[in-house]
């Protein structure tokens, strides 16, 4: 395997082992292709500060999980493709499916480097933005003017209790009474009984 190619359809000229390169990379991200594929999973992508150290953790307890089931499954895997970058270029080409750099899966594999950055949130920013989103249409809902709400009666929508309808009687009654008594008084003695 050669370690340039020159891609047919944008006439471009790109590295698949760019860690081999002088100077050496501080960070290198690497893909393996698995053989054979576990799973669902055919490659491995990975960032390290030293490819030769990481590349022999695999497969044991410092490894990857995936590849460590790999081994255990007795499939191997082979380093296809490195790129110079650390965590946020591995973040960027996590994004697509690593068979699009493989160049042994693909005739034309992609080069990687007009990957566009993901975004990441944790649970937490994701949360404070789902709670800013509601207020803001809490926000944005037209507000009942306080007047209206004073003075709109509640529909009672559930069927009175038995003791909703005792209250309701013995309210009526003592109202009929205060009437009773406030006409008295106002009509003195003599009036209470109608008018003369």
């Amino acid at each position: 395997m050669s370690a340039t190619m020159t891609r047919s359809r944008a006439g471009q000229t790109f590295r698949y082992l760019e860690h081999l390169g002088l100077p050496a990379p501080q960070m290198v991200v690497y893909l393996y292709h698995l053989d054979p594929p576990y799973k669902h999973a055919a490659h491995y992508l990975g960032s390290t500060d030293d490819l030769d150290r990481r590349d022999a953790e695999h497969g044991g307890p410092h490894g990857s999980r995936l590849l460590q089931v790999q081994q255990q499954a007795g499939g191997t895997w082979h380093l296809v493709r490195t790129w110079i970058g650390g965590r946020q270029k591995e973040s960027e080409l996590k994004s697509n499916n690593g068979k699009r750099y493989c160049p042994e899966c693909t005739e034309h594999p992609w080069p990687g480097i007009n990957t566009v950055p993901r975004h990441r949130k944790t649970r937490h920013q994701r949360a404070l933005e789902q709670r800013q989103r509601e207020a803001h249409e809490k926000q944005q809902q037209p507000r009942t003017p306080l007047w209206l709400i004073e003075r709109t009666a509640v529909p009672v929508t559930d069927e009175p209790s038995p003791g909703d309808i005792a209250l309701a009687e013995a309210i009526t009654a003592l109202e009929a009474e205060w009437r009773q008594q406030a006409s008295a008084a106002l009509c003195g003695p003599g009036l209470a009984g109608g008018h003369r």
